[in-house]
């Protein structure tokens, strides 16, 4: 929302200054932009036309009869929209069909980040067509997953009632939903449930937080409920939702509007804006803008310095940066990015940059160092690892990991299988090639390979306690115990004992604390790590997909948490021998 007079015809306006390059936006609000310019000069081809006094009505309303009822700056002012939004309530309203003189769209799609307006928005739309639509006996609805989710936009147009002289003299605002004297209107919320929209007749209706819907029940519903209606107006607003599942709701309406966007599918009475960075998936992670860059944050928040403010995405910026695991949650609500709900969480352009030169990394570098070796050992058939994890000393502040990496006996052809299956061309057979894959003899890996390199290792280094799965190892590390006398631990793989070396090992990539030896099998597990968490917030790491190997970052913070837990006793003990010596 933003102040002044409104122009003539504001949305072609911000259209013409989009695409002419006055206005930043991401590529999927310029087509948008483009789609609207194109449509002024062949929409009469396909029977459409533009009636810029319809498009401009509703601003009108607002600007007259809406008030905002909360936030310093806002509250008891009229509502004036910002021009994207001006933009997207003309495209909505203004676009008609010549053999009716009703409405283009039924459809009004809006995706855009998180504090831009949108319940204020959908308010304003909901008492339009409560009130000033000019249709007989209108229904409005607000719906979402849950009623009290849908009371947001509910709530917001009915404080919009009560603020209004001239609308509180017209409408009856009960909690539970209004009523117009004049043209028998209702306007109430709704969950998600089926029952609530039995005989239901909508005229428009504001589907809230598409992204939540976990079934799409409620668009179903209320799409079907409207098929009597002349021109009926579904106008959905979202926030960016987990990419995970195609066939979600806002999965399917995302792809869909992109495709409308972009030309793909013909579809005039569908209208979608999505405001978002340009980002997509590349090989090492996502490449496009830079969500660092305070200049492309316009692009998925419109209302930058009006209703969501650089110092509040400053913050949230650098909550990411200094903790990486929340950085899927900053891309999705203000970047409006969808991520899946198990997402990377190594940052692999900073993965790249800790591969360490050999000559700092090589057995000889390390010889005498404190070690906490981690194994992780698959089910005999598949990859198993020993992550050689060296805590930081005195002359290097450094936490420096290597890895071997086991494969039981198959073909050349099962390998260049097997690459494909977990995502990569050639992966398991270059590896093999180039000496980072250890392929053995038969075909179900034998502990006791693992077991005469471990020795082997450990005779150059200061082994001091050795980190197994008690559900996988628990043969190699009675073996590693009773008959060469190491130090071997159980760590349980869950959520209490994972969840400090994980964090601390995310924090190490990100800030630099953390040296490798540029093994690729390590560096493909660490793209692949996503997160799991608990209730309480714990967390462990867990694969982004079915396939995707994580077993070398899994050894590396099972050998961790063992040397954390003994840098944490000498600390204790230390000040414990302080305190003492104070008494």
């Amino acid at each position: 929302m933003a102040g002044g007079d409104l122009m003539p015809d504001p949305a072609t306006r911000y259209a013409e200054d989009v695409v002419e390059g006055r206005v930043v936006t991401g590529r999927l609000a310029r087509l948008a932009c483009e789609r609207h310019l194109r449509d002024l000069e062949t929409g009469r081809d396909r029977g459409l036309y533009y009636d810029p006094l319809a498009a401009i009505r509703p601003l009108r309303f607002a600007k007259h009869s809406c008030r905002f009822w909360e936030g310093r700056g806002f509250a008891g002012n009229p509502v004036v929209f910002s021009p994207w939004q001006a933009f997207r309530i003309g495209c909505a309203f203004g676009w008609k069909r010549e053999d009716t003189g009703f409405r283009r769209f039924n459809v009004a799609y809006g995706d855009v980040a998180k504090k831009n307006g949108k319940s204020t928005e959908g308010g304003v739309i909901g008492n339009y067509g409560f009130i000033a639509d000019g249709e007989p006996g209108p229904q409005v609805y607000a719906f979402a997953t849950r009623r009290d989710q849908a009371k947001i936009v509910f709530n917001a147009a009915r404080q919009m009632v009560i603020k209004s002289p001239r609308l509180a003299r017209r409408i009856d605002p009960r909690k539970a939903g209004m009523e117009c004297r004049e043209n028998a209107g209702i306007f109430k919320p709704l969950g998600a449930d089926a029952d609530s929209f039995e005989g239901t007749n909508p005229s428009l209706a504001i589907g809230d937080e598409i992204h939540v819907h976990k079934t799409r029940d409620a668009w179903d519903n209320i799409r079907s409920a409207m098929a009597s209606r002349a021109q009926p107006l579904l106008w959905a607003i979202t926030t960016a939702g987990d990419a995970s599942d195609p066939h979600s709701l806002y999965n399917v309406n995302r792809q869909y509007a992109e495709s409308v966007l972009a030309g793909e599918i013909e579809d005039d009475s569908y209208f979608a804006y999505i405001a978002c960075l340009d980002l997509h998936q590349g090989e090492s992670g996502l490449e496009g803008d830079d969500w660092e860059d305070e200049d492309v944050w316009i692009k998925a928040n419109p209302n930058l310095d009006v209703s969501v403010t650089r110092s509040y995405l400053r913050g949230e910026v650098k909550r990411a940066l200094i903790s990486p695991e929340e950085q899927n949650s900053i891309l999705r609500k203000h970047m409006n990015y969808p991520t899946q709900a198990r997402e990377l969480v190594i940052p692999m352009d900073k993965w790249r940059a800790a591969a360490a030169p050999e000559k700092d990394m090589s057995w000889e570098a390390l010889r005498g160092r404190p070690c906490y070796p981690g194994v992780d050992l698959a089910s005999r058939i598949d990859l198993s690892v020993i992550a050689w994890v060296f805590p930081p000393v005195d002359a290097d502040p450094k936490w420096r990991f290597k890895w071997d990496c086991f494969l039981p006996a198959v073909s050349d052809e099962e390998l260049l299988e097997k690459s494909r299956a977990a995502g990569r061309e050639r992966g398991y057979l270059d590896w093999k090639h180039r000496g980072w894959l250890r392929v053995s003899d038969t075909p179900i890996l034998d502990q006791s390979d693992l077991r005469v390199l471990f020795k082997q290792r450990a005779e150059m280094l200061n082994v001091v306690k050795v980190g197994i799965d008690p559900h996988k190892a628990q043969q190699l590390g009675n073996e590693l115990i009773d008959q060469d006398g190491f130090d071997a631990q159980a760590v349980r793989q869950g959520y209490i004992t994972l969840s400090a070396p994980t964090r601390l090992f995310i924090e190490l990539v990100a800030t630099g604390g953390l040296a490798h030896d540029g093994n690729p099998i390590a560096s493909w597990c660490a793209g692949n790590m996503a997160l799991r968490r608990d209730a309480n917030d714990n967390i462990a790491p867990d694969k982004l997909k079915a396939g995707r190997k994580i077993d070398c970052i899994v050894a590396a913070i099972t050998g961790m948490a063992l040397a954390m837990d003994d840098r944490q006793n000498q600390v204790t003990s230390y000040l414990a021998r302080r305190d003492a010596a104070l008494v």
